[in-house]
């Protein structure tokens, strides 16, 4: 568009050339010159919002997807704001992802199998009269990517430092049961050597009463931990 703006200017000045010289009007080189300067400057400021002489080019792939974190019975995936936009990160096989940012639209439903649907539409000169057209000009476009996020209902959304809260909530939690386990072992204990003076002397005995103790106490743990993420959660109005 910019040769055939430089050819209208051209027309334009042979016009006003020829008026000078013998103060006759060139129509034919007036009405030429003024339409290749008009629709070229038009051409010109809204080529790359309309993506004149591109062609629209799509891929799309699907891919299996696994929450990024677990916490308690709760399945995460987390996002992280760059500048005005947000980014993903999930899990897929055994490696972490994260989606891109800019120039991207995500929509996040709920549904199964867990899937990541990736649409990226970019533009590009089809033939030899595009890129003719299109000379002077930004010929590569920057890639529009389209986000389909399909998760189980039992799966959140949450950001990165909602992330890092409930992970700290799960660390004390924990810190809860080593306390707990202490506490309710020795208890045992002393109850089962009052009652049996041998079971001091019953490994098997106090292996099997102490994994009994374990067990019951990371269940109350788990269930206490699952009570608090819905809390939080709730709190945090997170679906």
């Amino acid at each position: 568009m910019i040769v055939l703006l430089v050819l209208g200017i051209i027309f334009l000045l042979f016009t006003l050339l020829k008026y000078e010289q013998d103060h006759r009007v060139r129509w034919i080189t007036l009405v030429i010159g003024a339409a290749l300067v008009i629709l070229n400057l038009w051409g010109l400021m809204s080529s790359q919002s309309n993506h004149l002489f591109m062609k629209q080019r799509t891929q799309a792939t699907t891919e299996k997807i696994k929450p990024v974190a677990e916490i308690g019975d709760y399945n995460f995936v987390t996002t992280e704001a760059v500048g005005k936009h947000l980014r993903y990160t999930y899990r897929s096989g055994d490696k972490t992802y994260q989606t891109l940012a800019e120039n991207t639209h995500m929509t996040v439903k709920n549904g199964n199998p867990a899937t990541l649907k990736t649409q990226v539409t970019d533009y590009e000169p089809g033939n030899l009269f595009d890129r003719f057209m299109l000379i002077g000009q930004k010929t590569k476009v920057a890639s529009n990517t389209d986000y389909t996020m399909t998760m189980p209902k039992s799966w959140h959304v949450v950001s990165k430092d909602q992330y890092q809260k409930l992970v700290k909530l799960a660390d004390k939690q924990n810190d809860k049961l080593k306390d707990r386990v202490s506490r309710q072992t020795k208890a045992a204990y002393r109850q089962k050597a009052e009652a049996d003076p041998d079971f001091m002397k019953d490994k098997k005995a106090q292996k099997q009463l102490q994994n009994k103790i374990v067990n019951q106490a990371i269940n109350q743990n788990q269930k206490q931990l699952n009570q608090a993420i819905k809390q939080q959660l709730k709190a945090w109005h997170v679906k």
